[in-house]
């Protein structure tokens, strides 16, 4: 069932069952929760294409989610997304190399578009929306900092 205060997917509730659905395959021995899990997975990855960073917002009836709306965010409604790239590749035993690969990716990309530096020399990670930077950074954003230790 859907949220009925948002009309479409969110990229956090997406992309973040992943981890559990492939341990329950693993105790059960049944693959169809990997599997089901995975295509999910698999559907927000090729959305993304060649980018790094994903707007929040997904389509929910199309085979490979579209975008809805520009915002990215690393906190509420993204922030799990990212983190759950990098722990798929560690309990993949490190060999789902493409799980790193787009993990780096969007460091990379939140290197270049969402770190911000005051003046005063405090750094925080920014969001995006319409193609603009906006200097206001979500508590559940604070978590990046041990995700890239």
């Amino acid at each position: 069932a859907w949220h009925s205060w948002v009309s479409h997917a969110v990229l956090a509730e997406v992309a973040t069952v992943q981890m559990e659905f492939r341990y329950l395959s693993h105790v059960t021995g049944e693959q169809k929760y990997a599997q089901a899990a995975d295509k999910a997975f698999k559907a927000v990855l090729d959305s993304a294409g060649s980018h790094g960073l994903i707007p929040i917002y997904l389509s929910r009836d199309d085979v490979i989610p579209r975008p809805v709306g520009s915002k990215i965010s690393l906190g509420a409604m993204g922030d799990s997304y990212y983190e759950y790239l990098l722990k798929q590749w560690v309990q993949s035993g490190k060999k789902e190399d493409y799980l790193k690969d787009m993990w780096k990716r969007a460091m990379r990309e939140t290197q270049e578009q969402l770190v911000v530096k005051t003046e005063g020399g405090l750094t925080f990670i920014a969001e995006k929306d319409e193609g603009r930077q906006r200097h206001r950074m979500d508590h559940l954003a604070c978590f990046v900092g041990g995700m890239l230790m």
